[in-house]
């Protein structure tokens, strides 16, 4: 009888675990696949003599620092990127600078320019901070945060600095033309993305979707006719990937969207961490004729007309209320 309820009790197990393997299976089969970096044996780097790479009788190079800089400690018998990022991160060493670098990056995000107006050099070239004290506290903040990016833009965006009107006066104007004193809040275009995020944004068609595979807005026909090996065609998206993000907008190696371009994108054949602000008629003519901005606008006047077509009426009819009642008492008065 004892084995009975055994066998019995086996069998419940054996399909309650063919059960849960199944539904693992399902699990495993639903999950969204994504690309791993798996690092592999890295290739002998030597100096090559006179620039020929023929020659492989240079001394092998080994990852390092520049010298004057010191040297890094590792656990393993090849330095790696996060011995790296360990060192430039330390509160010993270099992590304060690098502390200074990132807050005043973020300043210059929201304020238009660097409490340091160079961006991309603290050395002699470039010019001492306007306030040392403020980036000085930014920096502090930034790493006893843990480098936490969010509550570094919190702490900047409810400032009181930064929630100040743009409008400035005359006198400020002439008294402090480049906003050092930030006694108002900077006026400034905005970046090439973020003017075609927001046209989309204030029209209603921005799709807000995070994500997902580059998309193909429109772009003039025959800009890809020089890049070769091999001849690539642009076919520019007809759905609504079209009125994503500008970070999703496909980028093929230096030829970046022509809209981008024309509001100062670089092409990314070098790192850049300041971009230039121009005012050129390209850009004027890019918002005017740009399918995305004509859509755009088309869009936005298409909803005003729905949404104010009732309000409109409205006004228009307590106008003639108004009238007719200033008429009626004028007519009142002369009968008197």
């Amino acid at each position: 009888m004892k084995s009975t309820e055994q066998k019995q009790e086996k069998q419940q197990l054996k399909q309650e675990l063919e059960k849960l393997k199944k539904s693992r299976g399902a699990i495993d089969r639903s999950a969204m696949k994504t690309m791993i970096t798996v690092s592999i044996k890295p290739r002998e780097i030597r100096i090559l003599p006179r620039g020929n790479w023929l020659d492989e009788t240079g001394p092998v190079v080994q990852p390092a620092i520049p010298e004057f800089l010191g040297t890094l400690k590792s656990d393993h018998a090849r330095l790696t990127r996060l011995d790296l990022a360990d060192w430039l991160s330390d509160r010993q060493g270099y992590g304060p600078l690098m502390a200074r670098v990132m807050a005043n990056r973020f300043w210059y995000l929201f304020f238009g320019r660097g409490i340091a107006p160079v961006l991309d050099d603290f050395g002699g070239q470039g010019g001492p901070p306007h306030y040392p004290e403020l980036l000085d506290q930014l920096a502090i903040k930034f790493l006893n945060d843990q480098w936490d990016m969010k509550q570094m833009v919190k702490f900047i965006v409810m400032s009181r600095a930064y929630r100040q009107s743009s409008i400035e006066s005359t006198e400020q104007r002439t008294a402090d033309p480049f906003n050092h004193w930030l006694n108002r809040q900077a006026r400034f275009r905005l970046p090439a993305e973020m003017i075609r995020d927001n046209a989309l944004a204030v029209s209603g068609l921005l799709v807000t979707e995070i994500g997902g595979p580059s998309v193909k807005p429109y772009q003039p026909a025959g800009y890809y006719r020089h890049l070769n090996f091999p001849k690539r065609k642009y076919v520019a998206d007809t759905d609504d990937r079209q009125w994503r993000r500008g970070l999703y907008v496909h980028w093929q190696r230096q030829f970046l969207h022509p809209m981008l371009k024309a509001f100062d994108a670089p092409s990314r054949e070098e790192c850049t961490a300041q971009r230039p602000r121009s005012n050129t008629p390209i850009a004027a003519m890019t918002l005017l004729n740009d399918p995305t901005f004509v859509e755009s606008s088309r869009k936005f006047a298409e909803d005003i007309v729905r949404t104010a077509e009732n309000q409109t009426l409205q006004k228009f009819n307590t106008h003639l209320l108004k009238q007719r009642r200033a008429n009626q008492r004028k007519w009142s008065w002369r009968f008197c």
